[in-house]
């Protein structure tokens, strides 16, 4: 086998095209890169004054929470102090079951007595016979 190593008009166009395609992409390829570069400033901008505002968020969100917090212990502490309060109130005026005994041995005397003067008076009062 022998390699015929002549140029004819073929090979120098398809060579010709050859250098001409690697040119223009070697061009196009150089063009996108300088856009790219020239627009990488205005990225890093971009990305800068989303970062800036992502932290103006997060500082007011957890001051908000610092508020909301500061809040619920207020309120905590309130209830805490009204159970206190109400606690005492029931310690000074409920009454102990020693208390509630007494009393109802009192009413039971009474509802007796009571019921004493009843027979009492009504055997006392004459009786009509028809």
């Amino acid at each position: 086998m022998t390699v015929d190593w002549t140029i004819n008009l073929t090979g120098f166009i398809t060579i010709a095209m050859l250098l001409a395609g690697g040119v223009v992409a070697w061009v196009t390829l150089r063009w996108r890169v300088t856009a790219l570069e020239n627009s990488l400033p205005d990225a890093k901008k971009a990305i800068e004054i989303d970062r800036n505002a992502a932290a103006l968020n997060g500082a007011a969100v957890n001051a908000s929470l610092k508020i909301m917090q500061e809040r619920i212990e207020d309120i905590r502490a309130k209830s805490a102090h009204e159970l206190a309060e109400f606690k005492l109130e029931v310690a000074k005026n409920y009454a102990g079951y020693a208390a509630l005994r007494d009393m109802e041995a009192r009413l039971v005397k009474a509802i007796d007595e009571l019921g004493e003067r009843l027979e009492k008076l009504s055997e006392d009062r004459p009786r009509s016979r028809p």
